[in-house]
Order: C-alpha cells, then sequence, then structure tokens
C-alpha cells in the first residue's frame, strides 16, 4: 500500500478489513473527536464539547448497537471520552484499562482499586 514502508502484515488486515481512506474529524480536541467516533454524533449532538466533558444522558455508542446485534464488546486502550463514567459505566464488559491517566490527575482514584502507586522523587520509579 505504500512504496517506500513495507508493512504486508498490516496491508492484509487493511484489505480484509474496513478502511476510513476519506474519514474526518469533527474537532481537533480529543474528548470530543474521540465521542464523536464512539457514538457517531457531532459534538453538539452527545454533549462532550470539550475535554472534561461528559456525554448526554440517554446518548447511545456502538457498542450498544452491536449488542443488539449479539456482541459483547470490551474497550482497551484511551478512553478519554467521558469524564465521570468509564468503558464499564456506558456497558463495555471487562475491566476498565484506563489509558489515560497521570499521578496527581485523581483519575486513577476514581477508576482504579486498591491504593495508588507512589512515585519515589529520588529515582522516578513507581514504589
Amino acid at each position: 500500500m505504500n512504496a517506500i514502508v513495507k508493512t504486508p502484515h498490516i496491508d492484509g488486515i487493511a484489505q480484509r478489513g474496513v478502511r476510513f481512506d476519506s474519514a474526518f474529524t469533527p474537532t481537533a480536541i480529543c474528548s470530543p473527536a474521540r465521542a464523536s467516533f464512539y457514538t457517531g454524533l457531532y459534538p453538539h449532538k452527545h454533549g462532550v464539547t470539550g475535554n472534561g466533558k461528559c456525554i448526554n444522558e440517554g446518548v447511545r455508542g456502538i457498542n450498544h448497537y452491536l449488542e443488539e446485534a449479539g456482541y459483547r464488546c470490551g474497550c482497551a486502550g484511551k478512553w478519554h471520552v467521558d469524564e465521570a463514567r468509564g468503558p464499564s459505566d456506558v456497558g463495555f464488559y471487562g475491566k476498565d484499562f484506563l489509558g489515560y491517566a497521570f499521578p496527581g490527575s485523581n483519575l486513577l482514584r476514581v477508576w482504579s482499586s486498591g491504593s495508588l502507586p507512589r512515585i519515589n522523587p529520588t529515582t522516578t520509579k513507581n514504589t
């Protein structure tokens, strides 16, 4: 697919799957763009018009439509779609893998169980 970079396995996935050659993002801001991909709606319809916002009540995501077709959906990777709810809160199965947080962000306290990892300031490694 690219004359310079050879990626035969990725090219094979692209040939057998769905490609988005002419897709665009409704906004350059992370959370609204992710929420649009998840819901299929523009930001003014799903409610996430900026980072730190939440999807409007009653708005459905792709996992809801796939569930109606008999699929069980999980979510892995960076969520950063809804400030108050994680993937399992909106109907995804399995453990929430945060994918977006850093010590001091307070997001770890919301979605993780147990104590927070502590950073040793002299080594900058988790203890």
